[in-house]
């Protein structure tokens, strides 16, 4: 049941997330240490 274009598709979108995460994760991270920096 799983063509290719399927699995391109899911690899795309997890490629992405990944990187979205990353980026959420790493720009959240800056605006805490920013945040506790100012106390």
């Amino acid at each position: 049941v799983f063509s290719t274009e399927v699995y391109k598709g899911f690899l795309g979108f997890a490629t992405w997330w990944c990187y979205f995460t990353l980026f959420a994760t790493s720009s959240l991270g800056i605006v805490y240490q920013s945040y506790f920096n100012k106390t």
